[in-house]
């Protein structure tokens, strides 16, 4: 009983530690590709991002699907359930994790498919990784720890 417990505990805070993970990098890039939020300008008229449309944001995720890290994902999620003490690892949480990473990569609206898997996350484990990855990266990018590559789609308008 007690081990079904640890690995439902485990599967759920894996799925918020990837979601969280994939949102963060998700807002790092599209942060990266504005040159008005780089070079931090005032106003509306130097942010690109801004006349973006639903098709660019989804690409920026599709992108970051593609180039995620999965070890180093593991690896972050793997500290935060010891700390828990909740750690439970085997075949099938990694199989649903890659599940959910291809399910948001293969969508027609990728960003949409990511806040579906926000939803069914426990809200406890979305606000407990937050904060750990808000301490942990404070103001810095979380691409180049997550991310195979960091370099951007750079959308061009």
């Amino acid at each position: 009983m007690f081990g079904q417990k640890r690995r439902t505990a485990t599967n759920k805070l894996h799925c918020a530690v990837l979601c969280s993970i994939l949102q963060q990098c998700y807002t790092d890039l599209c942060f990266e590709d504005c040159e008005g939020c780089v070079m931090d300008e005032p106003g509306q008229v130097g942010h690109a991002h801004l006349t973006w449309s639903e098709e660019d944001y989804d690409e920026e995720l599709r992108f970051v699907c593609k180039q995620l890290n999965f070890a180093s994902m593991l690896y972050a999620a793997s500290i935060l359930a010891c700390s828990l003490k909740c750690f439970w690892m085997n075949q099938d949480h990694i199989t649903t994790l890659s599940r959910i990473v291809y399910h948001v990569d293969g969508s027609d609206r990728h960003y949409a498919k990511l806040q579906s898997f926000l939803k069914k996350c426990n809200e406890t484990y979305v606000t407990f990784v937050k904060k750990i990855m808000q301490k942990t990266f404070k103001r810095e990018n979380c691409l180049p720890v997550f991310c195979n590559t960091t370099q951007s789609l750079c959308i061009k308008m």
